[in-house]
C-alpha cells in the first residue's frame, strides 16, 4: 500500500506530443462557422420583423405636380406666431 502511494507521488514524464490537449482537428472550425452561419440568418430575420413591425399601415400617397404645400409658421413657445406685421418696414 505504501508502494502506491510513493507512485502516486512520483511526477510522470510524458512525452511533449503526447501530451498535448488536443490536436488539430477541423471540427471546431466547423462548429464555429455553423453558429456564425445561424447567427447572420436569424440577425436577418430579426431585421425583416423589425422593417414589417415598423411600416406604415397605409401605403405612402406620392403627391404629383408642382403643388407643394408650405410649412407653417412656427410656433413660439408662448404661442404667438413669428410673423412681422403687415406693412412693417425697418
Amino acid at each position: 500500500m505504501e508502494e502506491d502511494q510513493n507512485r502516486r507521488n512520483e511526477p510522470l514524464e510524458v512525452a511533449p506530443g503526447e501530451a498535448r490537449q488536443g490536436t488539430g482537428s477541423p471540427r471546431i472550425l466547423i462548429l464555429l462557422v455553423v453558429s456564425l452561419v445561424l447567427a447572420l440568418i436569424a440577425w436577418w430575420g430579426v431585421d425583416i420583423y423589425r422593417e414589417a413591425a415598423l411600416a406604415p399601415d397605409e401605403p405612402a400617397v406620392e403627391t404629383t405636380g408642382s403643388t407643394q404645400s408650405q410649412p407653417s409658421s412656427p410656433v413660439l413657445p408662448d404661442e404667438s406666431l413669428k410673423r412681422e406685421p403687415e406693412g412693417a418696414t425697418e
